[in-house]
């Protein structure tokens, strides 16, 4: 037995060795490599689940936050601009409000939207519920709950596929029992699981990361021209979904000079037809859904170089001293995977490596070169880490799977031997293993639907607005996606940004809200300008400010399990507020972001009007005049402000 190991190994290392069933171990030899197509039906039916779970799971609260909607939902934002409300045709580019286009993302997930919505569309079409496209466009705007859903089944689906795609890996070339434990670990995972409920690219992004490793392996197994071409489209459809995708290039030049049997002729395989046929097709699907990026290429360039800046100059509320890798490593692969599964992940990664088996290694390259980009960013979320996931799983349940071998193995020459090595033993040490290793998710994916049997935060803090504002008055806020175009106030968007926040420093100065009738803030901004004080020492003021001047008119913070922010809700002092802001405040606003100062001067300047106070109107429409001289809504109202004033002149040349 120890000779046929270790002929094994040696097999495994050879340049041209195809994929090695790992089911031909010490182990379990007399058991094959699992061919897709040919399970019992208990196999298949332990498959089917898991991905009943896993959808249930990822179904149950979908419409969470509904009809309000607190997530970003970029993707869904930027399909709705295609459709060109109020012009004709379709923009498949469109301009947005705080740049002229966007290029932040790329555009695969753009179009794939559109194309649900159009499916949307024309469904209701034939059916009657809409009968026109501006009635699918008011059905949007009275209630976007069906709209929202939609989209989000969307990212639901491409993580149902990930699961099923991790599946294949895992039992065609590591053996039934990995394939499942794989699939139920992604399936329980409270990030798969919020991510496939949100309007994100990421589970695109993820879905395609996974298809291409497949598709990368089948390329290594059988290096032909048909998957050196669906290799590389894979990764282009990857990088068409979020740019980081491209990192799978470095698998693909890989699993292609695995196959030379030395470095002077893997050097001479770069030019090999099918490798630059396959960086070609990877090319071509990418440029194919993102032809802007060429068109624009200038506008694509500022917008990399911006999301650079904003990069190396740190997102609000991170801490650019401490260690990225280290916040990774410590908080969020734990808290998604659990202290135990790391562990037996960790080690699986130092054993791979000593082991030098390609097909392994092939496994450890895509979430390697993907953890360390994401860790030399300043910028960090737990979703970066999202693509990696899959991959890092079926590395730790190949491990699991092997130490249960090696227990199965060894308790062969004790008492009871004949049940250890016994099929039943196999599935229920396997089952158990499961349980213990998945308690950790199956806690925090129950604490994650408990939170939607509270009320969120944000729901409550409308519901007081509404019984205790009365109608017409003027709301300053944040960014709390707080929606009240539906409600009969006047809101003033205070100007945030979480990556080039210097830029909003001219409008956190609480004398430009004296005539508003409340101003709401909340520990989302708060918390974040407090974590790094020096930084922002120009913007804290404007908190202390609102405590000690202001009236705290309302306060709620979230209880345990309970959605959304703590917040404050303030009312301007009862003194005579100033007839005319003060020069110094003009003039700081006159040298900020143009394009922050035209909305923010034009939407204060009509409140100030409306609220009888003509000077600072005057001052804030002349700034937007100065920004944008061709603003149309500004002369009109300086006219009026002129007439009311009997400075008939001045309305005359405003008209």
């Amino acid at each position: 037995m120890p000779s046929l190991d270790l002929l094994h190994r040696i097999i495994s290392l050879c340049p041209n060795n195809r994929l090695t069933p790992l089911a031909m171990n010490k182990t379990n030899q007399q058991h094959s490599e699992v061919r897709l197509g040919k399970k019992t039906l208990p196999e298949n039916s332990i498959l089917y689940c898991i991905l009943a779970i896993g959808l249930v799971l990822r179904l149950w609260h979908i419409n969470w936050g509904l009809p309000a909607v607190y997530e970003e939902a970029i993707a869904l934002n930027m399909t709705w601009n295609f459709w060109n409300i109020g012009q004709p045709g379709f923009d498949f580019h469109p301009q947005i409000e705080t740049r002229s286009h966007f290029f932040i993302y790329p555009a695969l997930t753009f179009y794939l939207h559109f194309a649900v919505q159009s499916v949307h569309f024309i469904t209701g079409y034939l059916t009657g519920a809409y009968p026109t496209l501006q009635k699918f466009q008011e059905a949007y705007v009275e209630n976007p709950t069906v709209f929202i859903v939609i989209s989000r089944l969307l990212s639901t689906l491409f993580d149902m596929g990930s699961i099923v795609l991790l599946y294949i890996i895992g039992a065609r070339y590591w053996g039934e029992r990995i394939g499942l434990l794989a699939a139920s670990l992604v399936a329980v995972n409270v990030l798969h699981i919020k991510l496939s409920q949100m309007i994100k690219v990421d589970a695109a992004l993820t879905f395609f990361c996974v298809l291409s490793i497949y598709m990368m392996y089948r390329l290594y197994e059988q290096p032909r021209m048909k998957w050196y071409l669906l290799a590389g489209m894979s990764i282009g459809l990857a990088s068409a979904s979020k740019y980081n995708g491209v990192l799978l290039i470095f698998v693909l030049i890989a699993v292609h000079l695995f196959q030379s049997h030395s470095f002077r002729q893997a050097f001479r395989s770069l030019w090999d037809r099918r490798f630059l046929f396959s960086i070609a097709s990877c090319l071509a699907v990418f440029f194919l859904f993102n032809p802007y990026i060429l068109l624009r290429f200038g506008e694509f360039i500022a917008d990399m170089k911006e999301l650079g800046r904003i990069k190396e100059a740190g997102l609000l509320g991170i801490d650019t001293q401490s260690n990225t890798f280290l916040y990774y490593l410590r908080d969020v692969l734990p808290a998604n995977l659990g202290w135990a599964f790391l562990i037996i992940t960790l080690v699986s990664f130092i054993y791979f490596i000593t082991y030098l088996n390609k097909k392994k290694l092939l496994l450890m390259i895509f979430p390697t070169v993907y953890f360390v980009a994401a860790s030399i960013s300043t910028a960090r979320f737990d979703y970066y880490l999202f693509p990696t996931l899959p991959f890092i799983i079926l590395i730790g349940s190949i491990g699991l799977v092997g130490v249960l071998n090696w227990a199965q193995e060894y308790l062969k020459d004790k008492p009871l031997g004949t049940l250890a090595d016994s099929k039943t033993f196999r599935w229920a040490t396997g089952i158990a293993a499961l349980f213990l290793i998945a308690g950790t998710q199956i806690n925090s994916v129950l604490a994650y639907h408990r939170s939607f049997s509270q009320p969120d935060t944000r729901v409550i803090v409308k519901e007081w607005i509404k019984k205790n504002v009365k109608p017409g008055s003027v709301i300053a806020t944040g960014p709390f996606w707080l929606d009240f175009s539906k409600d009969p106030y006047a809101m003033l968007l205070i100007p945030f940004n979480a990556g080039a926040t210097e830029q909003t420093i001219p409008f956190y100065d609480t004398r430009w809200y004296e005539d508003i009738d409340l101003l709401i803030t909340s520990n989302y901004d708060y918390d974040r300008y407090m974590r790094e004080p020096e930084r922002f020492k120009h913007i804290l003021p404007y908190y202390d400010t609102l405590k000690t001047r202001w009236t705290l008119a309302y306060e709620i913070a979230p209880v345990e399990n309970q959605n959304g922010f703590t917040f404050w809700l303030y009312r301007p002092p009862k003194v005579v507020t100033r007839e005319a802001f003060d020069s110094t405040l003009i003039k700081r606003l006159d040298g900020s972001d143009k394009k922050l100062a035209l909305n923010f001067a034009g939407k204060l300047g009509l409140i100030e009007s409306m609220k009888g106070k003509p000077h600072k109107s005057e001052q804030l429409l002349r700034i937007v005049l100065i920004i944008y001289p061709y603003k149309e809504t500004a002369y009109s109202e300086l006219a009026t402000l002129f007439y009311g004033s009997d400075r008939y002149d001045e309305a005359l040349e405003s008209f």
